[in-house]
């Protein structure tokens, strides 16, 4: 049974806490700025096409780069391949980040009100930053090595190398500062104990917060699932479509799901303990001595997901990849500003 085996973190004085906030509240300007560039964009492109203009206006470039650079998540699902086969249906994926910034922004606001308050919706937009940065820069990357394409009516160019640079180098920016925010902010949390001194235990997650950070990282894997498939699926189209080996197809929808999730968990787990959704849940990966797990076992729990059914075993004692892996899910609580 886990048992606490070291003190419970404390502030260490008020500059931690200051820092993350002005760090947060100009990267909430910046998110705020760039949707509403973004916004602004749109329908600009909207009355150009319907005035059958091609030609933007210098401002439009300058704009796309300025919304770009500010931007904390480069996310947008209208471009994608499965917008262009389902149309409107996919639309609203495109206020996707706009929710992240909202709930960003009412973190830092109750961050600023009291210290202890809105850690864990910031904690949640800076992880969901991060392993979506990543996996867009992966994805960019991964359509750049394939260009030039040359489809039927155009050839799709790969980009001048200084634009390139500018984007990879943006992702790393972006990549780097929200660890650097999440690693700041383990500081604030600490693992709940239950009972006191010797007798102490670690509390774990119950079954229900585990359903419900369960059902957030789902639906984010399955966003970003979505767009590198979207990225697979554009490469491999027309006019090389009527050559395409369905099962050849299939297995490599299959592969793609699989190094999604394996990607999603290992990197933020390994890192930091836990996932966009245990942030919302409060909750963390530890091993049974209430340390950092280690890779391997970390390793053995990622891959224990994929047994069959898997997601139901939480609902009993205790989870499936948490027995094969020796590691527990525990409860995180605020730690108490002696400031």
């Amino acid at each position: 049974m886990l048992t606490p085996s070291s003190p419970a973190t404390k502030w260490s004085d008020t500059r931690s806490y200051r820092i993350v906030l002005i760090a947060s509240v100009i990267i909430s300007v910046c998110a705020i700025v760039s949707s509403a560039i973004g916004i602004f964009i749109k329908h600009v492109h909207a009355d150009l096409m319907a005035a059958r203009i091609t030609e933007y206006p210098a401002y439009f470039t300058i704009l796309q780069r300025v919304a770009f650079i500010i931007k904390p998540l480069g996310y947008q699902m209208t471009g994608s391949y499965w917008a262009q086969l389902l149309g409107d249906r996919l639309m609203f994926l495109d206020y996707f980040p706009m929710l992240i910034v909202l709930l960003h922004v009412i973190g830092v606001v109750c961050f600023a009100v009291k210290k202890n308050a809105g850690v864990r919706l910031l904690r949640f937009a800076y992880s969901t930053w991060f392993i979506f940065r990543g996996f867009v820069l992966i994805e960019f990357l991964m359509y750049q090595a394939v260009l030039p394409i040359k489809l039927e009516y155009m050839t799709i160019p790969r980009e001048p190398w200084p634009y390139l640079l500018l984007i990879v180098l943006v992702d790393v920016m972006w990549i780097g500062i929200t660890a650097w925010l999440l690693s700041a902010m383990q500081g604030f949390m600490h693992i709940r104990l239950e009972g006191e001194g010797e007798a102490a235990t670690f509390v774990p997650a119950n079954r229900w917060r585990r359903f419900a950070h369960m059902q957030v990282d789902g639906w984010l894997m399955i966003l970003i699932f979505l767009g590198f498939i979207s990225t697979f699926l554009w490469i491999i189209r027309e006019p090389r479509s009527q050559h395409i080996n369905l099962r050849a197809m299939q297995f490599f929808l299959y592969l793609f799901m699989f190094v999604v999730q394996f990607l999603y968990y290992i990197i933020m787990e390994s890192i930091w303990g836990l996932t966009p959704g245990k942030c919302l849940t409060g909750s963390v990966v530890r091993d049974d001595n209430g340390h950092k797990a280690s890779v391997g076992k970390l390793m053995s729990r990622t891959l224990s997901r994929f047994i069959p059914f898997d997601n139901f075993s939480f609902f009993g004692w205790r989870g499936w990849h948490d027995r094969v892996s020796d590691t527990w899910v525990c409860r995180e609580e605020l730690v108490e500003d002696k400031t």
